[in-house]
């Protein structure tokens, strides 16, 4: 991903290759939210998902993903065959037309994706969660240090005083998130990453 001076600052999930071609801002954006996933699938496939038990039959199913999304590679390297797409879009109605079988997402992204294809057949299963450490940092480019620096000591900031956990905890999407991984009701099937 070298950025060849197009990339100030973005932020993302992270990587290997991110944290060798940026510079990242070790303060998790997302706290645990993206290291839990819940499926996006076919509403008529709920029960084919309540049965899957171990991670050796979630392998038989498929999962959609983008292509250059941390994610991918660490369903793959867990054995986990993924069909990829160029763009987030199109992962949607290739789910409805089963080129794959479940989309996995953040614990906080699948009920609003889910309210945005309303009536399409879609739901979020409610039995399974992955469990992979995807921190999402900023990432600032290589020729900016004092940049990373200057967003680094503002998190710092607002994490010591507490506005950092206020703007958080006044998403709607993370709270929803946060409690769902509280619960404890799903089995959870640990991923290593690659």
């Amino acid at each position: 991903m070298k950025n060849n001076g197009v990339i100030d600052v973005m932020w993302d999930g992270s990587n290997r290759q991110r944290e060798t071609d940026l510079l990242p801002v070790r303060v998790s954006l997302l706290k645990e939210l993206n290291d839990y996933r819940l499926f996006l699938i076919r509403a008529e496939d709920a029960d084919k998902f309540a049965a899957v038990k171990t991670l050796d039959q979630l392998r038989a199913l498929t999962a959609g993903a983008g292509v250059n999304w941390p994610s991918t590679d660490v369903l793959r390297a867990n054995g986990l065959p993924v069909m990829t797409s160029i763009d987030y879009e199109y992962l949607f109605p290739m789910l409805r037309v089963k080129r794959f079988d479940y989309m996995p997402r953040g614990a906080h992204e699948a009920w609003s994706e889910l309210a945005q294809h309303e009536g399409e057949g879609l739901a979020v299963e409610r039995t399974i969660f992955l469990h992979y450490r995807v921190p999402y940092y900023f990432f600032v480019s290589r020729a900016r240090p004092a940049l990373a620096a200057r967003i680094e000591r503002g998190l710092r900031i607002a994490q010591k005083d507490g506005s950092f956990d206020r703007l958080f905890n006044s998403i709607p999407a993370f709270q929803r998130g946060m409690e769902e991984i509280a619960a404890r009701k799903r089995r959870v099937f640990e991923l290593h990453l690659p």
